[in-house]
């Protein structure tokens, strides 16, 4: 095999390496197993089904190569922060939980393959019941990544101890296509 070559400056969690992967002495793809070319590979993928039969050559491992493929619509994180989020601060792991004194208590979820016309809606329940929710307005286009997040301002002296449960779900043709709960213990300030 060849060496690899480092792709820089490029700042984390984006870092990668590119190399040519060879099977009996040839540069093959790794996801169908043998060499092709790039007109070969577009028209076996015209249909879900030519696609799903390019990947039984693969050399990835058994479930692997389903868990490679394209995701359609997926809440790919959600959690807990102490201030409006965006997708910058998830990617470099910069957002902070709510402690008992944070000025603003928020859920958010990440999202992945949006097509036009999906919703995210969002719901924030605290020990004192409904502290947020969030309908989420139609995508006008798709989206490869959204990121979503519904809270409230902390309006006393801090927030109360107890579970915190936020609730992501992708609503897409006004059905709930994606859903994921997440729980938040939070001790006394």
């Amino acid at each position: 095999m060849s060496s690899a070559r480092s792709v820089f400056p490029v700042s984390p969690p984006f870092r990668m390496c590119i190399f040519p992967l060879r099977k009996n002495g040839q540069v093959v793809d790794p996801f169908l197993g043998h060499p092709e070319a790039a007109e070969d590979r577009l028209a076996q993928c015209a249909s879900v089904a030519e696609a799903k039969a390019a990947y039984d050559g693969s050399l990835w491992q058994g479930d692997l190569v389903a868990l490679l493929k394209d995701a359609d619509g997926e809440i790919i994180q959600t959690g807990f922060a102490d201030s409006a989020v965006k997708s910058i601060d998830l990617e470099t792991g910069a957002e902070t939980e709510p402690g008992g004194r944070s000025p603003v208590f928020v859920f958010f979820a990440r999202l992945i393959n949006l097509k036009k016309g999906d919703r995210v809606a969002l719901r924030l329940v605290g020990p004192e019941g409904v502290m947020a929710e969030s309908e989420g307005e139609p995508l006008e286009r798709q989206k490869a990544q959204w990121v979503a997040f519904a809270g409230r301002k902390l309006r006393g002296e801090a927030w109360p101890a107890g579970e915190y449960v936020g609730t992501a779900m992708l609503i897409r043709n006004e059905q709930i296509f994606r859903q994921e709960t997440t729980l938040f213990s939070l001790r006394t300030p």
